[in-house]
């Protein structure tokens, strides 16, 4: 489960109707915001570690700013990827210094014990080469459309070397894209293999693990929220999503932390 920076411009207006639960004896206006300028471009996604919040991580969509950490809590950032366009980030939950990056084709890792398909050097402090991340996995399709692009990427919070992924996926020509096949992958140890699935269920936009087990998922669509409970081999439509207007496009999920039953 990710933790992320959200702004809810609803709570303003209806709190107590949206989220019954919670304490509104603080808001906003008694934060102190500070604007922090990081070279770059659209912001794909932000993530912060669970364990340390002084680390977090910014994906970008730009070819040569694509990953970007902060070990100060957001006051300064460095360089990890500067290659392919961010699509998603996900942070371990055990290891702050632990990331995955999904790209246009391929998918990234700050874990460099692994097997690479390719490594990335760059030059985060101004000198010399280091090398940051490494490719553990390609799509193999074309790279540039969204169709053919990594969508997602989720890592289990009690054991990081369980990981999903999925390549969007295109059921018919969108714009410039052309019709691409919706691809779920999964790897229990930490990149090193993978195994691949193609759920007939519409474009792959999210997934996000159950934090009690992780052969559970839920799997955001173009069509709706559905739900897996082996892994993503067979995959069910919650219909509760589905009594209200305007949810059948899902590109984000979030597990409610103390009733993990509750997205």
């Amino acid at each position: 489960m990710k933790i992320h920076i959200v702004l809810l411009i609803g709570l303003l207006f209806f709190p107590t109707v949206l989220f019954p639960l919670i304490d509104f004896s603080y808001g906003a206006s008694e934060l102190e915001w500070e604007r922090v300028e990081v070279k770059g471009g659209e912001v794909a996604e932000i993530v912060i570690s669970p364990t340390n919040p002084d680390t977090m991580y910014i994906g970008l969509e730009e070819n040569s700013h694509s990953l970007y950490k902060s070990v100060d809590g957001g006051k300064t950032w460095f360089k990890l990827l500067g290659a392919d366009h961010a699509k998603d980030v996900a942070v371990s939950a055990i290891n702050p210094d632990l990331v995955y990056v999904t790209m246009s084709e391929g998918l990234h890792t700050s874990d460099m014990t692994l097997n690479p398909t390719q490594q990335h050097g760059i030059e985060p402090f101004g000198g010399g080469t280091y090398l940051n991340t490494q490719k553990v996995l390609t799509s193999g399709r074309f790279a540039g459309g969204s169709s053919d692009s990594f969508s997602t990427i989720e890592i289990y919070e009690k054991n990081d070397k369980i990981i999903y992924a999925a390549v969007r996926g295109a059921l018919i020509r969108e714009s410039s894209d052309r019709p691409s096949t919706p691809e779920l992958f999964k790897t229990i140890n930490g990149g090193e293999t993978w195994t691949s699935l193609t759920p007939e269920i519409g474009i792959l936009n999210v997934v996000t693990i159950h934090p009690e087990n992780p052969n559970i998922i839920y799997v955001g669509t173009n069509n709706g929220v559905y739900i897996s409970r082996n892994s993503g081999e067979t995959m069910t439509k919650l219909k509760e999503f589905h009594e209200l207007d305007d949810t059948d496009d899902i590109i984000s999920l979030e597990i409610q932390i103390d009733n993990p039953d509750v997205i």
